[in-house]
């Protein structure tokens, strides 16, 4: 019903009229119950509805307030008593009653709910249960303690989700930044807590995949990752390439990198300079200076000669990009091809002037791209 109401375009206007009127099938109750836009009135009447699908429904919208959530934490059954546990309204303290509730599907949901404190974390980090340890160990609220425990079992999975949370100490992340398993490894090179040292010491492991994470991470310092761009692997390289805080040093030389892959993260990377931009303006490979027209370091000069470019694709990149100077884009927008001078009128950096001009173009694309333009339709001041 709800798919076809929409299709009718009057599904707020029926979801009014039935909020007003609830003396309707559970199935419609629930839809109302569901609607992210239900108002706080309409879902604390639903959450005293007998059917406990429509309770649930209720319990897990984002807009129950704290007052309903803890109405329905006093409910019956487990499913609404779940969805509660998994609502981030739900304060901090019907958090911790629910985490020592008997089922284990309620136990697991306040472990995955951010909202939940560390010291009820803490408790849920001993639990029988393996996936709510697990739930636990990727919580970022969970407690750097409690944490550096859970990593001292060897169990991978636990392991890889303690690597994984932004709040694991540095020395949780040493620890585990020495484990068998690559995973865990990987992990550990990913994480944005990842201190420089434990980075330095991954960039040299065994395994290409947590090199690609030391390379890719933005604490890797740049003297890492210098070294990592002279790896003999070439994605490993890529995601030097890829990586803000490589140097104008680091980037000039995987420039010149053969593969296509590398050269291509460069053109992209917001550090490379002009200079290197404008060298990669050149390259034989079409995708690369697709990449050069949408970054912001590149010049003028650069775009200039973009605009002139053989592939139609490149010169349609420059249509498109939000850093093409204004000078170049009146050019472009005196084409002979349509479809250039359209991608000029759709460019919403394009100026009024411009858009006036190509508003009365003999294509109706271009008409249509020009009248439809934010500049076109902003007020002059």
């Amino acid at each position: 019903m709800k798919k076809i109401l929409k299709e009718e375009k009057i599904f707020e206007e029926a979801m009014q009229i039935l909020a007003e009127n609830l003396n309707v099938s559970w199935s419609i109750r629930n839809i109302l119950a569901e609607d992210s836009n239900a108002s706080v009135e309409l879902l604390a009447r639903l959450a005293e509805d007998d059917n406990l699908c429509v309770r649930a429904a209720v319990a897990s919208n984002p807009n129950a307030s704290a007052e309903i959530l803890t109405i329905l934490s006093e409910d019956k059954e487990r499913v609404v008593l779940e969805a509660v546990a998994t609502n981030s309204n739900t304060p901090v303290k019907i958090l911790a009653k629910l985490a020592e509730a008997n089922y284990w599907n309620i136990r697991r949901a306040v472990a995955t709910n951010q909202n939940a404190s560390p010291r009820t974390l803490e408790n849920l980090s001993g639990d029988i249960n393996f996936e709510i340890r697990c739930a636990v160990a990727e919580n970022p609220n969970t407690f750097k303690k409690t944490l550096e425990r859970l990593a001292n079992c060897y169990d991978d999975t636990i392991n890889k989700a303690v690597a994984s949370n932004p709040n694991a100490s540095e020395k949780t992340l040493k620890r585990l930044a020495k484990r068998y398993d690559w995973r865990v490894r990987e992990l550990v090179a990913s994480n944005s807590s990842a201190t420089p040292k434990i980075l330095e010491m991954l960039a040299s492991d065994n395994d290409p995949d947590v090199r690609c994470a030391v390379a890719g991470n933005s604490n890797t310092p740049v003297e890492t990752l210098a070294k990592l761009a002279e790896d003999m692997d070439y994605v490993v390289q890529h995601w030097v390439a890829g990586n803000a805080n490589a140097t104008v040093k680091i980037l000039e030389k995987l420039a010149d990198n053969e593969e296509i892959d590398v050269r291509s993260a460069v053109a992209r990377n917001p550090s490379a300079s002009a200079e290197i931009l404008a060298k990669l303006a050149k390259d034989k490979c079409r995708t690369i200076r697709i990449h050069v027209a949408s970054n912001p370091n590149t010049s003028v000069e650069t775009f200039s000669k973009l605009a002139n470019d053989v592939e139609v694709d490149v010169i349609i990149a420059v249509c498109r990009s939000s850093y093409t100077p204004v000078e170049t884009l009146s050019e472009l927008a005196e084409d002979d091809f349509c479809l250039i001078r359209e991608n000029v009128a759709s460019n919403p950096n394009t100026p009024k002037n411009i858009l006036r001009k190509l508003a009365e173009d003999d294509s109706m694309l271009v008409k249509d791209a020009a009248t439809h333009n934010p500049n076109m339709l902003a007020s002059d001041k």
